[in-house]
């Protein structure tokens, strides 16, 4: 039996690493939405919730990238450049956002900060997850970051940043955030609450277990639910539904995840 297990090792590997599509193709589908475009070639909006399915791939597997392809990411990642910051009420939070221009929130960051706070109140005080890990002084400080953007595609992307030493695959982040939320299921403040509840546990998620690409449906059903658990008042979720619903036969793997929060519920 000892014999045999260098050999599953490598076995279990090779599938794990056969499972996820080329990273050419996930790389140009990235590029594209953050462009506004669609799968398909036109320009819109799409339902995916959040950037995590598609960034997580590229961020784990770096170094396998072309180098053309790993500055486009990097440029793409980055953090934006603000020109007003405020800091949450409880001080766990610092918001990045512009006071004119296209980008301007179309809701309020102070209120944006105290649905911040919230979430801090519930997933880590309440329900003891960890802290998402301290990032230095990016951002100015050690504050969490957030960032107030233009998205046509998503509601908000958490961005893992530097890999941590101490644990594999686990990365400090920051978030972007949509400023109006446009054209998707909730719009303005409600979407701003859910948002924030749901990127932050993904925060939670890359920063203390582990990001990888075959447990993308588990965390955005954990992060999807966790709209529900903080603020159970807005119900964005019930606009995924149906997409599991409509075809309940498939393995959980085969889903978004954004579907699947009735099943953490």
């Amino acid at each position: 039996m000892k014999k045999l297990l260098p050999a599953l090792v490598l076995i279990t590997s090779a599938l794990f690493s056969q499972s996820i599509p080329g990273l050419d193709s996930i790389f140009n589908n990235y590029v594209a939405i953050r462009s506004g475009i669609l799968p398909d070639g036109q320009p819109g909006t799409i339902r995916q919730k959040c950037g995590l399915p598609s960034l997580s791939p590229l961020m784990i597997h770096f170094s396998a990238l072309k180098p053309d392809q790993q500055a486009t990411l990097k440029a793409l990642t980055a953090r934006p450049v603000k020109d007003t910051s405020i800091v949450s009420p409880k001080k766990r939070f610092r918001i990045h956002f512009d006071k004119s221009g296209f980008e301007k929130p179309a809701y309020s960051p102070d209120s944006l900060a105290v649905a911040l706070d919230s979430a801090w109140e519930y997933e880590v005080n309440f329900l003891k997850y960890p802290a998402p890990p301290p990032d230095g002084d990016m951002g100015g400080d050690s504050l969490y970051d957030v960032y107030i953007v233009a998205f046509q595609y998503w509601y908000g992307e958490t961005v893992p940043e530097s890999p941590l030493p101490s644990l594999t695959d686990t990365y400090t982040s920051y978030i972007r955030i949509d400023n109006d939320f446009v054209g998707f299921y909730t719009t303005g403040l409600p979407a701003a609450k859910v948002t924030a509840a749901h990127e932050f546990h993904h925060a939670i998620q890359m920063g203390n277990y582990i990001l990888r690409y075959s447990d993308t449906f588990f965390h955005e059903l954990s992060s999807t639910s966790m709209e529900e658990f903080v603020f159970p008042e807005i119900n964005d979720y019930l606009g995924y539904l149906s997409e599991y619903f409509d075809e309940p036969w498939l393995s959980l793997s085969k889903y978004s995840g954004y579907n699947l929060a009735t099943w953490n519920l």
